[in-house]
């Protein structure tokens, strides 16, 4: 391989030869730090450059670690094995990135073609690969391999990004049977993630099997993963979510000079990396908001902190109450949550949420994301949103799961220092995606505000599976879901007449709790949606049973729609025909206008007949009129003595708009049947 320029150092061949894979019998006793230090350190001193691993495997008892600009580690792929074999209870990372303590910059370095294996257990919190403090670098094609098994009781990652790195790419990397996140971006920013697979995560820590995900992004922006896959793992898939606070990271407002100046102290020492990215409660908005910081300075010991600010908060900042309680006097350092993320094609099968959007601290909310072109199967919940704003979902297939896809607000904790958070989960977009075939609920609204759902198929091809494409709910402390807009959506593969698809699940006494009431819908099903669906006033509904476009017209209940529909017949006898009819809805009245315009094309005459009618019908029993059928103005024959009859009337459930012609004479009807109707909600 010729590397031009660049300084190639070369690991000493004097190394056992195995390939991963084996117990490694005859390296039991072997440290092979030493070589790879020397050979690192002979890069820095040459102001960079490429260590190369020859294929074999290299047992390490202590880190390994780069920091030093411009340092490429490169090896032999698969054959290249760095193996994290410590001595006795010994525990560290493998192999690290990091230039002092992690808040330097480190510039134009890399690892591709390695593999890092562990004999048994891993690092607990840490990972394989560390990325700390690094602007312009790179993972390729890198294997890490635990045993699939829960890594000792330990909780280990595979590659971990962290402390603002930056510029950076990780390309065509595995990462198979670790116990925590394979790939981890925390505190990360212009990093993208490109045709990686993270497979067989599992953690046996009690009550923390969540913690073994596939890809994990905790804070940061502009953040890519694309062409990314995720399967067989005991947490998540695809996790953003934005990283909890404890208390060590939560400091009180001492002292206020103005509201752009202020003192906070903070319960341990903080660094000034950390003290810069500050958030605030918002007791308006009911979420903690970023605070813009200008300056700092430390009055002692990385506890006590002068904060400037670029720009006064739109909270109110004042000195924290004595009392404990939490507001407008409490600040949260390494606010991180994140911001313009975008998943881009890949998949996530297997795993409890295919794809979460979430928060460890209820009230930091993170937006901006894409998620486009994904596939989400045989997992609990094909995808989660919760506590994330301006979300656009396009292009997706949710299927197999549980449920396919949860929106949902959080609700409150009841811990000393909980935020009393609301409307969390706000601005949410599918668009032109695919829900169908999963086990539970299609669509699961819970609490949520803004949602438009668009040109996406709810469908099943078994009667047994998503028996409710979409389903309305509340969470323990929220509210109706708000501004829902349902347009366009195919509902193949429904056809009941007596359960809708869409549903509330929380009726009290009879009366739904959680439908929203306001929105928009657009959409067809094959009957009517009198006394059978909730929608806001203005939705549009079609009956593709009949063709007949109803409206609402008020209100959100199953009643108060307005149908219309029509009909041509061509009559040539005497005979009665029928051109229009509409199956009145249990427990329903309304009110019936009929226009019905006549043609006998051959004698060049034609006609314009009105009338209107009321009918019921009530107790299962047929349809009935309610009073007479009359006439509105006169026959508008242009031609009189048409010896044709025309009339609405009950027959059975339905009211049939009915005509009837003169023998020998075509006669083409083309007539509009205009219903109101109200039925019992």
């Amino acid at each position: 391989m010729d590397y031009g320029a660049v300084a190639l150092t070369r690991v000493s061949d004097n190394l056992n030869n195995y390939e991963y894979g084996n117990d490694y019998p005859d390296i039991a006793n072997t440290d092979n730090k030493q070589a790879i230090h020397d050979a690192i350190a002979a890069a820095e001193a040459a102001g960079g450059g490429v260590v190369y691993f020859p294929r074999g495997v290299y047992r390490i008892q202590s880190p390994i670690q780069v920091s030093s600009d411009g340092v490429i580690l490169e090896g032999e792929g698969r054959h290249s094995v760095i193996l994290y074999w410590p001595a006795g209870s010994t525990s560290f990372k493998p192999v690290l990135l990091q230039k002092g303590d992690g808040f330097e910059d480190l510039r134009n370095v890399g690892v591709r073609d390695l593999t890092i294996a562990f004999k048994a257990g891993g690092p607990d919190s840490d990972g394989a690969l560390h990325f700390n403090g690094c602007v312009d670098w790179f993972c390729e094609r890198v294997t890490v391999v635990g045993d699939g098994a829960g890594m000792s009781g330990s909780k280990t990652n595979g590659i971990n990004v962290s402390y603002r790195s930056r510029d950076g790419i990780i390309s065509g990397c595995v990462v198979d049977g670790v116990s925590k996140p394979g790939i981890y971006l925390g505190w990360a920013e212009h990093v993208t993630v490109v045709g990686c697979v993270v497979k067989n995560v599992k953690c046996t820590v009690s009550g923390a099997a969540d913690n073994g995900g596939g890809f994990n992004i905790a804070g940061g922006h502009d953040l890519t993963l694309l062409d990314c896959h995720a399967y067989n793992c005991t947490g998540d898939g695809i996790q953003l979510s934005t990283s909890g606070f404890p208390e060590s990271y939560t400091g009180t407002i001492t002292a206020v000079a103005s509201q752009t100046s202020f003192t906070v102290q903070m319960p341990t020492v903080r660094t000034e990396q950390v003290m810069k990215l500050l958030g605030a409660w918002d007791e308006v908005k009911k979420r903690i908001e970023p605070l813009q910081v200008a300056s700092l300075t430390d009055l002692g010991g990385g506890t006590s902190w002068s904060v400037t600010l670029s720009k006064a908060p739109d909270q109110t900042l004042a000195v924290h109450n004595p009392s404990g309680s939490v507001g407008n006097g409490t600040v949260y350092a390494n606010f991180v949550p994140f911001r313009n993320v975008k998943i881009i094609g890949g998949s996530s099968a297997g795993n409890p949420t295919g794809i979460t959007l979430g928060t460890k601290k209820s009230g930091a909310i993170g937006r901006d994301v894409v998620i486009s072109g994904v596939l989400c199967e045989k997992n609990t919940v094909g995808l989660s949103v919760a506590s994330a704003e301006d979300v656009l979902v396009q292009g997706c297939i949710f299927r197999g799961n549980g449920d396919g896809v949860k929106l949902t607000d959080v609700t409150p904790g009841n811990k000393p220092g909980d935020l009393p958070v609301d409307h969390q989960t706000n601005r949410i977009t599918i668009s032109d995606s695919a829900i169908y075939d999963n086990t539970v609920v299609g669509l699961r609204l819970r609490s949520v505000n803004n949602v438009t759902v668009q040109n996406t198929r709810f469908s099943r091809t078994s009667s047994g599976l998503q028996n409710i494409a979409i389903a309305f709910d509340t969470t323990s402390t929220g509210g109706r879901s708000t501004d829902i807009k349902l347009l366009g959506i195919d509902l193949t593969g429904y056809t009941s007449t007596t359960s809708s698809p869409i549903v509330d699940l929380n009726v009290n006494q009879g009366v739904p709790q959680s439908v929203p009431q306001t929105g928009h819908y657009e959409l067809a099903y094959p009957r009517s949606p009198a006394g059978f669906l909730y929608a806001p006033t203005g939705s549009v509904y079609r009956d593709t049973s009949n063709g007949a476009v109803y409206r609402k017209t008020q209100g959100w209940a199953k009643d108060n729609w307005t149908a219309s529909l029509g009909g041509h017949v061509q009559t040539t006898t005497a005979a009665e025909a029928i051109v229009a009819s509409y199956a009145l809805p249990e427990k329903s009245v309304v009110h019936a206008t009929a226009v019905v315009v006549a043609r006998n094309t051959a004698a060049d005459q034609c006609a314009v007949y009105r009338c209107a009618v009321g009918a019921k019908r009530h107790d299962d029993d047929p349809a009935a009129l309610l009073g007479a059928s009359q006439k509105i103005g006169a026959e508008g024959e242009d031609v009189s003595g048409w010896d044709v009859t025309f009339g609405v009337a009950p027959s059975g459930n339905n009211l049939e708009l009915r005509v009837q012609g003169e023998a020998s004479k075509t006669i083409d009807w083309v007539a509009r049947l205009e219903l109101d109707i109200h039925t019992a909600a």
